[in-house]
This record gives C-alpha cells, structure tokens and sequence, in this order.
C-alpha cells in the first residue's frame, strides 16, 4: 500500500513540475499568481477531502504561519528554477529535502534503521551526488547564478516545511494533517496574490486566462502528492519512506527527462541513477 503510494506521489509531483516548467516556457509571465492559482487548487483539494469539517483549530496555526510563508517562497522559486535550467536536475535537487525527513526519522522519532537502510541511505546520497556531476554542455545554464540561488531557496524552503509537518504530525498523531495543509496553503496563497497583484497587475488579464488552466491542473496534482505523502509518513518510518521516494523518484524523474525533454547525460550522472535502483531494492529487503 505504501510503496504504491509513493509512486503514485512520485508521478503526481513529475507531472505537476512538468505542467509548471511548461507554463513558464511558454506564457513567462505570472510568476506569483500562476503559483497562486497553483497554490489555491491544492488548498481547494485539502478542504474537499478534509473528513474534520469547516474550520481550523487555532492551535494548528502557530505551524501553519511559517511554514505558509517557505511553501509561497520556495514555490515561486521553483518557478523560475524550471525557466531556467534542466528539468531533471532541478527536481533531484530538489529531492535533496528528503534527506531532512530521513534525519529527523533516526535521530528525533527514534526509528530503527538496520544496516541496510544506512547502505540505502548512503547510495541514495551519492545518487544524488552522481547526477548532479559531470554536466554536459546542453545543460551550462544549470549551473547558472540565478538557478543555483533559487534552487537553493526551493531546498531550504522545502526542508523547514517538512519538518515542520512532521513535528506537527507527531504532536497531533495525524490528527490534523488535512488543517495544516489547509492552513499552510491558506498563507500561502493570500501571500502569492499579494505579491503578484502588486508585481503584476498589468497583466493580470493574460495570466487569469492562460494561468488559471495550468494553475488549477497543478494545484490538484500538488495536492495528491502531498497527500499521499502524509499517508504514507502514518504507514511507513520516514527513515525507510524518505530515501526509497528518493530513489524512485531518481530514476523515474531521469528516464522522464530523458524521453519527453530529450535531455542528455553523462556515464557518471546515469551511474548515479543506477546506484538509486540498488538503493531501493537494499531498502526493500
């Protein structure tokens, strides 16, 4: 059950960056509203399947402030990576907040993790190292100051989120998952139209028509894989669940590239994906 979760996560979130990196190529404008829209959609999707009814308690908001504001900048931020670099790249390195969840399994929950799920864990990490070496010349504007500051950005946004989600799972025992999206999404949201209707506003025209569209398909794909993977963190230790995601989401996010944007890589950079497989069938043992 969460394994297919996670895989169905996997391909929600591809599609999701696909839509996105699709927009910014080819309508540009928009930045914070189309994340807006985007943002909007998959709070619409945590309310429709939120089982607690209307309202938020106000305990959940004290977690939903911050990490509200990281999901509005660290999605903006995305936004332009994907404009300017490499699909499969800028999504693994996105990965790397993965490895936070893994951290604060071992080290804050106390789970235990044999010998090899630290072998997992180590080729996950020199996957993620492989593939991001070696860049060939079609892909020179990944190493660019511009996407390398927002993928920076995108990391540690992504890193405070997790663990704020996951501190807030563990102190509710899942209780309010559903809320805390909602919340969180709920900040985010009047922070993006913010921004965007004061950056914007002169094109507000063009991107409700051509950003709502995508905005609205990204959003419901945002929110399944988030759901999914809150479901799974109540199914599986986030030590196991945070590198086999990884690993998975390595290889499928590669051969993905690869086939529909016809990105190219080097020996060393595709050594890195076949060492993610290993990673996951060690981790599956």
């Amino acid at each position: 059950m969460a394994e297919l979760l996670i895989i169905g996560g996997i391909f929600a979130g591809i599609i999701e960056s696909a839509i996105v990196k699709r927009y910014k190529e080819k309508y540009e404008k928009g930045g914070f509203l189309f994340t807006a829209f985007l943002t909007l959609f998959a709070m619409i999707f945590f309310v429709v399947t939120d089982k607690n009814g209307f309202g938020v308690p106000s305990l959940i908001w004290k977690y939903a402030i911050p990490s509200g504001i990281c999901y509005a900048v660290a999605y903006f931020c995305t936004f332009i990576a994907f404009g300017c670099g490499p699909f499969a790249l800028s999504c693994l390195i996105i990965s790397y907040s993965l490895v936070a969840t893994i951290v604060y399994g071992i080290v804050v929950r106390g789970e235990e993790a044999s010998m090899l799920t630290y072998i997992g864990i180590i080729l996950i990490l020199a996957s993620l190292y492989f593939v991001n070496s070696g860049k060939k010349s079609e892909n020179e504007k990944a190493v660019s100051l511009k996407w390398a500051v927002n993928i920076f950005i995108v990391l540690a946004g992504n890193v405070i989120f997790a663990i704020i989600r996951l501190v807030q799972l563990d102190k509710y025992n899942s209780a309010y998952n559903n809320d805390f999206m909602i919340a969180s999404l709920f900040v985010a949201v009047i922070l993006l139209v913010v921004a965007g209707l004061i950056k914007e506003h002169k094109d507000l025209g063009y991107i409700l028509k051509h950003g709502a569209p995508f905005g609205a398909l990204a959003g419901i794909l945002n929110g399944t894989h988030n759901a999914f993977s809150m479901i799974v963190v109540s199914l599986m230790n986030v030590s196991v669940s945070g590198p086999l995601s990884s690993g998975l989401k390595t290889v499928i996010t590669f051969l993905f590239a690869m086939l529909v944007y016809k990105e190219k890589y080097t020996k060393k950079q595709l050594i890195g994906v076949l060492m993610g497989l290993v990673a996951i069938i060690l981790l599956k043992l």
